[in-house]
């Protein structure tokens, strides 16, 4: 009796935390939704597969009757990833098996829904992404003109040159850009996933540490093998080495650059750096251009030498 009370309360908290984070991820801000199926995924690792399947389900209905098509590709998103997660963690299967899985099916349900978006409503998603970017170059120059900041006639022109790569380049990346984006979700997912669940002691699962991830040697011979074939395939048509180069460049810098991070987090904690110093570091690594570029170079010795003495990922 104990049990299906606790079962009831968990699922109504589970139900309004759920029902909170969605109102302020569609809302306020769209960050909030990469925890919108955390409570689902806890409820179901705890009780079973079918609660946190009806509790995603009836909060993503709620959202879809109060808000329309908007919230459909995010309910499949967020229904498939809480499916995904409370399988694998049934099956006991490591962390990074788990994060492969749910970037794979983020992406494909992205490239799906994209391609239906273009056939059935004739809306192209890319292009309406192109013109987004576009008004944000142009509003951010607005910005500095209001800022009273003063632009000769040669700076403005070279600046307005930019743009059009700016966009070429976005163009050429979008299906890398979407990768990476699916991967953060799934990473930040999981991630939280396994802390919830390693605080609450509900499951024993594998505890790798993001200090612990590491990609081998092969990687790096790999990526100069992949580098050689597009550089040939760029002499035979120019046109797809472009688009090919601009998506390689991104997954190759964003890989080395975890690379990095899982470095510096590690070398932070092995002297007891305090974790409030560690997560300003991180944060100014993410955003400072000269930080990311020192992050990226640590990551790539790091491949060749190995400082910790870690098997690859």
């Amino acid at each position: 009796m104990n049990v299906k009370n606790n079962l009831i309360k968990e699922f109504i908290i589970s139900f309004i935390l759920s029902l909170i984070l969605g109102s302020i991820g569609f809302y306020i801000t769209n960050i909030f939704l990469l925890l919108y199926s955390i409570p689902s995924i806890i409820l179901g690792v705890k009780y079973g597969m079918k609660y946190s399947i009806i509790n995603i389900f009836l909060s993503s209905i709620l959202f879809f009757l109060l808000l329309g098509n908007y919230t459909l590709p995010f309910s499949i998103v967020f229904i498939g990833m809480t499916i995904i997660i409370v399988n694998s963690i049934d099956r006991n299967e490591e962390i990074s098996h788990r994060i492969l899985k749910t970037t794979a099916y983020i992406f494909i349900v992205i490239i799906l829904f994209m391609i239906l978006s273009k056939k059935v409503f004739n809306y192209d998603i890319i292009d309406n992404l192109i013109k987004t970017n576009s008004n944000l170059f142009d509003n951010s120059l607005e910005e500095l003109k209001n800022m009273g900041i003063k632009y000769s006639k040669e700076q403005i022109e070279e600046l307005n040159s930019i743009k059009p790569l700016l966009i070429d380049f976005f163009r050429n990346s979008i299906f890398s850009i979407l990768l990476l984006g699916s991967l953060i979700i799934s990473l930040v997912s999981n991630s939280l996933t396994n802390f919830i669940i390693r605080r609450k002691n509900i499951k024993i699962l594998s505890p790798m540490k993001f200090s612990e991830f590491k990609v081998s040697i092969k990687f790096f011979i790999a990526s100069i093998i992949i580098l050689i074939f597009t550089y040939i395939i760029g002499k035979i048509n120019p046109s797809i080495y472009k688009v090919l180069i601009s998506n390689i460049t991104i997954i190759f810098y964003f890989i080395i650059f975890i690379q990095g991070l899982s470095v510096m987090i590690y070398i932070l904690e092995k002297f007891n750096i305090p974790k409030i110093v560690r997560y300003i570091i991180i944060f100014l690594s993410l955003f400072s251009l000269i930080l990311g570029m020192i992050v990226f170079f640590i990551g790539m010795i790091d491949i060749i030498f190995n400082f910790r003495k870690i098997k690859g990922n």
